[in-house]
C-alpha cells in the first residue's frame, strides 16, 4: 500500500464531517454526527432544537450528507435486493419494485424564534414538533411498522400543540419499495383520517432519488421553499398511484401536477417524515412564520432556557479487553492487573503472518513482532436468548455483538426485563432511548477489494509479463476474493449501517425512544451523555441506555496509526510515550434524578464538552487551555 495514500483521519469518516466543518467555520459549540439512518437528518434537527433551549448554543447548524463510495453501496443494497429488477424506481407508485440511492449534502441554521425575530433574521419556516420513535419489536430491521411511523405523528403534534387536520401538505418518505409506500400510506390514512382531514401529499425523491441519511433534509428543504412560493410541485412520473386499503390516500392526496398552496384562515403548514432502517421514525410539523411577529422590534427578556437534568446511572455492563465483565473489570482494577497481551490467533484474518507486506513496512508488524494490547479475543453470547438466527453468526459484525452484550447487561442491572408475557411475541414496550458512540466498521474496504480484485490480478501479471489465460485468471480471481472475505450477505450489510447497532438492541429490548449512534471520535461517549440530557427532557422517555464500543486494534487501525506501545502503565508516566491499544465496549443507564427503578451508582452533574481550535490547519489531539475550559 502506498503510504501516501494513508492517513488517519480516515478511521473517524463517521464523526469528521461535523468536526471539520465546525473547526473551519470556527464554530465553538457542540459538534457531532449521528445516524438514524434515513431518518438522521431529522433528528440531527430535533437536537439542535433541544440544544438552542437548553441554552447550549444560540445557532446550530442541522444537516447531513450522503456520499457512500458507488461501488460498495451498490453491491450492499443490490443484496439486499433493495433495487428494482426492471430498473423501474418512482415514490408512490404501485409499478416501482425498488429505490434508486443518490449522494448529496444539505444544510439548515437553527436559531429560537424569539432570537431571530429580534434580529431581524429572514426566517423560512418555524418548527413547531418534532417526533421521534423506534419500532422496537418489529418483524425485521428493515421492515417498517405502521405503529411507530403513528407514534411519531402524534409525539410531534402533541409537541407542537397543533391539530393534525391544519396541515396542508405532507412530504412523505416514500422511497419506492412497494412494502414501505403501502405502510406509509396507510399510515398517513390512519392517522390524518382520524384527525379529519387528508392533506396533500408527495415525495422528492422522484426527482433526486434516495439520499439516505439525507433523505429527511431534502424532503424538508422541498417543503421550506414550496410554502415561501405558495407553490407545492409535483411529485413526478407516477403513472399508478399506491393506495391505502381505504381509498383515503391515494390519486386525489397525491400532488402529481404543480398547484397553488391551499388557501385557509391561519399560516402555511406542513409536514415532513422519514423513516430508516433499524425502526427509526422522524415526523416534523412546520409553520410559515408571521410576518407581522418582527414587527415590535422593542428589546425584549431572553428566552428562559430549560435546564438539562443531571444523570442517575442505574445500570453498568462492560467488556474491556479480556475483562468480560463489569465484575472481572472492577476486580482488575483493584489488584492492579491489565489486560494487554499478545494478538489473538486469527483476529486479524491472517495478516499478522504474512511477511514483506504493507503491516510489516507501515508498522512494523511480522510473525516475528506481533502487537500487544489490550484485545477482545472474541466473546460469549446466547445466540438464542439474543435472538441471532444461527446462520447469522458467521458473518455477525463483533462491534454490534459486543454493543448489545453490554447494553443487555445494563439494562438488566438496571431492574430491567425482557420477559415476554403470556400470549405476546415480545417484551412490553418501554419508552427507553439507546445512543450508542461508534465509529465507521474499518473492514468494509474488504468488499471493493473483493469486488476489483480481477482487474488487480489482471494488471499484476500484466505488469510482470506473464501471459495466462481467462480460465485460470478467473480460477486465480476467485480463489483471492475468496482469501480477502467471504460473499457478501444481509446481515453484514446491516453492520456497515451505523444505526444498526443501535436498533438492534432496541429490537431485542423492544424499546420504542429514539435509538441512534453518535460519532464524535475520542469524544463520542462524552457527547452520547450530553445528549441522553436532552433526550430526558421529554418527560414520555424513562430512561437512556447511552453505550459506546470501539475495536481499535483492528490491523486497519495499527496501519494507519502506529504510534503504539506495548507496556502497561499510567498514561501520566514520565517519558513514557505511545498509545496502548485498547478495545471494547460499555453501557450504562441513566434516568432523570430519583426515577431509577434499581439502586444507582452515581450521579452525573453536568456534562461538558469543548473542542481545540486549529493550529496550523490542524486540530490537536490535546490542548491544555481547552481542557481548563
Amino acid at each position: 500500500i502506498d503510504r501516501e495514500r494513508l492517513h488517519p483521519e480516515d478511521l473517524s469518516v463517521s464523526g469528521s464531517p461535523a468536526g471539520v466543518a465546525a473547526a473551519a467555520l470556527g464554530l465553538g459549540g457542540p459538534r457531532y454526527a449521528l445516524d438514524a439512518a434515513c431518518s438522521s437528518a431529522l433528528y440531527a434537527l430535533k437536537l439542535a432544537c433541544d440544544h438552542l433551549a437548553a441554552g447550549q448554543a444560540d445557532v446550530v447548524l442541522a444537516g447531513g450528507v450522503c456520499a457512500p463510495d458507488p461501488t460498495l453501496i451498490h453491491l450492499s443494497f443490490g443484496d439486499l435486493n433493495a433495487y428494482p429488477r426492471d430498473g423501474f424506481s418512482q415514490p408512490f407508485d404501485a409499478r416501482s419494485g425498488g429505490i434508486l440511492t443518490g449522494q448529496g449534502a444539505g444544510m439548515v441554521v437553527v436559531r429560537r424564534l424569539e432570537d431571530a425575530l429580534r434580529d431581524g433574521d429572514r426566517i423560512h419556516a418555524v418548527v413547531d414538533g418534532i417526533g421521534l420513535t423506534n419500532d422496537g419489536s418489529g418483524r425485521h430491521l428493515l421492515v417498517p411498522q405502521g405503529a411507530g411511523q403513528l407514534g411519531s405523528y402524534r409525539l410531534a403534534y402533541e409537541q407542537a400543540g397543533i391539530d393534525p387536520a391544519t396541515i396542508d401538505y405532507l412530504e412523505c418518505h416514500a422511497t419506492g419499495t412497494p412494502i414501505g409506500d403501502a405502510t406509509e400510506a396507510q399510515s398517513v390514512a390512519d392517522f390524518f383520517g382520524a384527525a379529519g382531514r387528508i392533506p396533500l401529499i408527495g415525495s422528492v425523491k422522484g426527482n433526486i432519488g434516495h439520499l439516505l441519511t439525507v433523505a429527511g433534509l431534502s424532503s424538508m428543504l422541498k417543503v421550506v421553499l414550496a410554502m415561501g412560493e405558495g407553490h407545492i410541485p409535483p411529485t413526478i412520473g407516477v403513472e399508478r398511484p399506491v393506495r391505502s386499503k381505504d381509498g383515503r390516500v391515494g390519486e386525489d392526496a397525491l400532488v402529481r401536477t404543480g398547484r397553488a398552496w391551499p388557501e385557509g384562515t391561519g399560516p402555511r403548514r406542513a409536514a415532513v417524515s422519514a423513516f430508516g432502517f433499524g425502526g427509526t421514525n422522524a415526523h416534523v410539523v412546520l409553520s410559515q412564520a408571521d410576518p407581522a411577529a418582527g414587527a415590535d422590534t422593542t428589546a425584549t427578556a431572553p428566552p428562559a432556557e430549560t435546564p438539562v437534568p443531571a444523570l442517575d446511572i442505574a445500570g453498568l455492563g462492560a467488556h474491556f479487553g479480556s475483562f468480560d465483565s463489569v465484575d472481572a473489570f472492577e476486580r482488575a482494577v483493584h489488584t492492579g492487573r491489565d489486560a494487554l497481551g499478545p494478538l489473538p490467533e486469527r483476529r486479524w484474518r491472517g495478516l499478522d503472518q504474512t511477511r514483506g507486506g504493507s503491516l510489516e513496512h507501515g508498522a512494523g508488524v511480522s510473525p516475528d513482532a506481533l502487537p500487544h494490547g489490550a484485545f477482545v479475543d472474541g466473546l460469549g453470547i446466547d445466540p438464542m436468548d439474543l435472538r441471532i438466527p444461527p446462520a447469522d453468526l458467521r458473518t455477525y459484525n463483533l462491534q454490534h455483538a459486543l454493543a448489545i452484550k453490554v447494553a443487555d447487561e445494563a439494562l438488566h442491572d438496571a431492574g430491567y426485563s425482557r420477559a415476554v408475557p403470556k400470549g405476546e411475541s415480545a417484551p412490553a414496550a418501554r419508552r427507553i432511548a439507546v445512543v450508542v458512540g461508534m465509529e465507521t466498521e474499518p473492514t468494509t474496504h474488504l468488499r471493493i477489494t473483493r469486488y476489483g480484485l480481477g482487474t488487480f490480478v489482471r494488471q499484476e501479471f500484466a505488469r510482470a509479463g506473464i501471459e495466462v489465460d481467462e480460465a485460470e485468471l478467473a480460477r486465480l480471481t476467485a480463489a483471492g476474493r475468496d482469501a480477502v472475505v467471504d460473499p457478501i450477505v444481509a446481515n453484514e450489510v446491516l453492520s456497515y449501517i451505523g444505526n444498526v447497532m443501535a436498533s438492534r438492541i432496541s429490537s431485542l429490548w423492544n424499546l420504542t425512544g429514539p435509538s441512534f449512534t453518535v460519532s464524535s471520535d475520542g469524544s463520542a461517549t462524552a457527547e452520547a451523555l450530553q445528549v441522553a440530557r436532552l433526550l430526558l427532557l421529554d418527560p414520555g422517555i424513562e430512561a437512556v441506555l447511552v453505550g459506546a464500543v470501539d475495536l481499535a486494534g483492528s490491523a486497519e487501525n495499527l496501519l494507519l496509526r502506529p504510534d503504539v506501545v506495548a507496556e502497561a502503565g499510567l498514561t501520566f508516566n514520565e517519558g513514557a510515550a505511545g498509545r496502548r491499544i485498547g478495545e471494547g465496549a460499555g453501557a450504562i443507564v441513566v434516568t432523570r434524578p430519583g426515577e431509577a427503578a434499581a439502586p444507582v451508582y452515581a450521579r452525573i452533574d453536568a456534562v461538558a464538552v469543548r473542542h481545540a481550535p486549529p493550529v496550523d490547519g490542524r486540530v490537536p489531539e490535546a490542548d491544555a487551555d481547552t481542557y481548563a475550559a
